[in-house]
Parts: C-alpha cells; sequence; structure tokens
C-alpha cells in the first residue's frame, strides 16, 4: 500500500503546525515493511489554500541502520523537507545513512526540554515493560521532538530500536 496513509499532519493557523516525524512497522502479506516520514507546512498552493509536504521512505530490513529509526530520520538530505514542481511519486532509489552504532549517550534534548536527563530512561523502560502500549510525551511550543526520540531510542538495547515505533505530532 501507498505509505501516504501512514502518517498525516493537519492544516492549522499558518506557522502553528509543527513537522511531524513518525516511523511505522506495518505488517503485510509479504512481511513487516518499516517506513520513515516527515510530514510538515508548505507553501500555500495556486489557490492559496494550506498545504504540506510529505516524504516517505520504506525500508528493508538490509536498510536498517544500528542508530535506529530517529537517527535516520535526522539525516540530512535523507528526506525531503522542501519541494517545487508538482507533486510526483518519486521511483529512483535512495541511499539509506548507514551508522555504526552510537550507542547510550548523555539525554542533553531532555535536559534542556525538561531539566532532568532522566526523563529518557523513564519513557526508555516504559517503553521495554509493555511494547504493544503507546508513549505519550507533552512538550512545550517551539521544542524539537526528534532529538527527544532519538536518545530514548538510543537508550534501548539493539533488538529493541527497530521496534519503537512513534509520531511527533499525532
Amino acid at each position: 500500500p501507498r505509505p501516504g496513509s501512514l502518517a498525516g499532519s493537519r492544516a492549522g493557523p499558518p506557522g502553528d503546525v509543527p513537522v511531524a516525524f513518525s516511523f511505522w512497522r506495518v505488517e503485510t502479506a509479504a512481511g513487516s515493511a518499516r517506513a520513515l516520514s516527515v510530514v510538515g507546512p508548505a507553501p500555500p498552493d495556486h489557490t492559496a489554500r494550506t498545504n504540506k509536504i510529505a516524504a516517505y521512505a520504506v525500508l528493508g530490513p538490509e536498510e536498517l541502520s544500528a542508530a535506529g529509526p530517529a537517527w535516520m530520520i535526522a539525516q540530512g538530505g535523507f528526506l525531503r523537507r522542501s519541494w517545487s514542481g508538482a507533486p510526483a511519486w518519486i521511483e529512483s532509489p535512495v541511499r539509506a545513512p548507514s551508522a555504526a552504532d552510537p550507542g547510550p549517550a548523555a539525554c542533553s534534548a531532555w535536559r534542556a526540554a525538561c531539566g532532568d536527563a532522566g526523563w529518557a530512561g523513564a519513557v526508555a523502560s516504559a517503553f521495554l515493560r509493555d511494547q504493544s502500549k503507546p508513549i505519550h510525551v507533552v512538550y512545550a511550543a517551539g521544542t524539537d521532538p526528534l532529538p527527544l526520540v532519538d536518545e530514548v531510542i538510543r537508550l534501548l538495547p539493539d533488538w529493541a530500536r527497530w521496534r519503537a515505533t512513534f509520531s511527533t505530532y499525532f
């Protein structure tokens, strides 16, 4: 199925809609598919209606970086964040970035966002206790949530990193 149905973003007042970063695991008849997405506001269309840009990557098992899905989304040039011209389905393959396992690190984004880096460990622990339930994080306007997600995923054991699905704006 087309990945566009996996994630979305609602239009709001201009400048009020954050970029939505997502990672989904989808079961298909052919097996598991892993999709990364970036969906965010774009300049108005030719009729002055609100608009959005969406970029999706569906990854094969050999393309999964040890650094995890949030790290892959954060890599510049991998998923488009701007576009000019008519909508298009891009058939040519895009090379997925890869990195050695970065392992856990100090959670500076969490410290900056809420004053305590330990909250990243609380989120990672909650995920590991019950991977069937979603975890919700409420963050202040203007906070970039992708580094928060990346720091949590880096605290997970390597076998769990690609099980931690997320959406930063749902």
